[in-house]
């Protein structure tokens, strides 16, 4: 947002990946976020605390993130999972 006048503020530092994060996910009207890492991990947060809520381990790395209402949809290598926001 450089140029824009805004500032970029710091929310909360989330830590518990092992490597890089390659998506972001944050449904509508949702108090959770989900980030997926390269080590091939999807974490789901919790927007008020800060804390990991879980972890889900897809055997291998992972790409992007995207949602749908409810779902959330992961990018991995030769992996098919689906999850619904609860």
């Amino acid at each position: 947002m450089a140029g824009c006048g805004h500032e970029i503020i710091m929310l909360a530092n989330l830590q518990g990946h092992k490597k890089a994060v390659t998506g972001i996910a944050f449904p509508e009207r949702s108090s959770k976020l989900y980030t997926a890492s390269k080590y091939g991990t999807v974490r789901v947060w919790d927007c008020n605390t800060g804390q990991c809520i879980t972890a889900v381990n897809l055997g291998g790395e992972t790409g992007a993130l995207i949602t749908k209402g409810p779902w959330v949809f992961c990018g991995a290598y030769n992996v098919v999972r689906e999850g619904m926001e609860h």
